[in-house]
């Protein structure tokens, strides 16, 4: 992936932060209703429509452990990559939000 990135010191990217579902809203308690992919999946669509605008190579995520556990596997699942240098932060390339988004007919 540092191949293909361009040299420069800094690269833009989205940022998700707050990313959460509230209690009487989660899966656990009405196993019918995504809450969580429903809000990611509006995220990744924002994230690449502002990025028409503003430059972004990528939509990052902070894993913070909560009272519920680690989420880093509901965001693997949606083709979130570890940095190697810090397994806290996640990644997705912003080529692979487009190719998601045109998948479902986003956009």
């Amino acid at each position: 992936m540092k191949k293909k990135l361009p040299r420069y010191n800094y690269i833009g990217v989205t940022l998700l932060g707050r990313l959460a579902v509230a209690k009487e809203f989660s899966h656990a308690k009405s196993p019918g209703l995504r809450a969580g992919e429903l809000l990611l999946s509006d995220a990744k669509l924002r994230s690449y429509i502002a990025s028409k605008t503003v430059a972004s190579y990528a939509v990052i995520v902070d894993i913070l452990i909560g009272e519920k556990g680690d989420p880093t596997n509901f965001y693997k699942r949606y083709d979130f990559v570890e940095f190697p240098s810090n397994p806290r932060k996640l990644y997705l390339p912003m080529a692979t939000v487009e190719k998601t988004v045109n998948k479902a007919g986003l956009i």
